[in-house]
């Protein structure tokens, strides 16, 4: 079945919103980068519902652009104009005709556990589930955090922890670290361990999840599971990891 966008649109237009004209105004170019064209709408509309319906109909026509990506960036947009109507407008894509299949399948994908590691299903799967893509993040960070700290025997946390752990005369290596080769690739893998705490975990231990909207979409499947891919494949080399030789002094 095909999206009726211009019910989507029209429906979308009578969320309730308390944020003003001037700022959807602002926010649209974020959310929308091509041309913006303001098409006959229904009438009756306020002003501001008519800045809603036509971000809808702009997006629906967008070239080069799959309908998952379409809706992806329409639901985000609207929970932007209409905070806390999760419900209201999953309920508006389903009457208009959008099914999450697509959704469901990256789901599976990783609830069947086929190509992820054993400790992003065990913390990560139960959210994954029922949609909390923000927490399924943030305790895949947790996890990979505090299986560096055991295996490193520290007390640090966060990017200290990484930077002691995986630094040069830290107790860990992510292989030999004996040629120039191995420790500037050591030396990758220790800022991208890094990188999880700074990028994801800091933020969303430190922001509600609403506010940590602005570091990534945790609204969106295929970002959630783009980070949770990332993490496990630092867990699958973490399982690789030694002592470091320039610690133990084998070099």
């Amino acid at each position: 079945m095909e999206i009726d966008w211009r019910f989507l649109a029209t429906k979308s237009a009578y969320l309730p919103t308390y944020k003003t004209k001037e700022y959807i105004l602002n926010i649209i170019p974020i959310y929308f980068r091509g041309e913006f064209r303001m098409y006959q709408s229904p009438s009756g509309l306020s002003e501001k519902a008519q800045l809603i319906f036509n971000f809808i109909v702009n997006v629906s026509k967008t070239i080069g652009l799959v309908d998952d990506k379409k809706v992806a960036l329409i639901k985000r947009f609207l929970l932007d104009v209409s905070p806390g109507s999760t419900e209201d407008i999953n309920q508006i894509f389903s009457e208009a005709g959008y099914s999450d299949q697509s959704t469901n399948y990256r789901k599976d994908v990783l609830l069947n556990g086929k190509s992820f590691h054993k400790q992003i299903i065990t913390h990560s799967k139960p959210y994954v589930e029922k949609g909390d893509y923000f927490h399924a993040v943030i305790e895949a960070c947790k996890a990979f955090n505090k299986e560096v700290q055991r295996i490193s025997s520290s007390r640090e946390d966060g990017v200290k922890l990484m930077f002691q752990a995986f630094g040069k005369n830290g107790k860990l290596a992510f292989n030999s670290n004996i040629t120039e080769s191995e420790q500037n690739e050591n030396d990758g893998f220790m800022h991208l361990s890094a990188g999880i705490m700074f990028a994801f975990r800091n933020p969303g231990s430190h922001e509600t999840a609403i506010n940590t909207q602005l570091f990534w979409n945790i609204n969106d499947i295929d970002e959630c599971m783009e980070v949770l891919a990332f993490i496990s494949f630092m867990f699958k080399k973490l399982e690789n990891a030694t002592l470091n030789p320039v610690k133990t002094g084998k070099v």
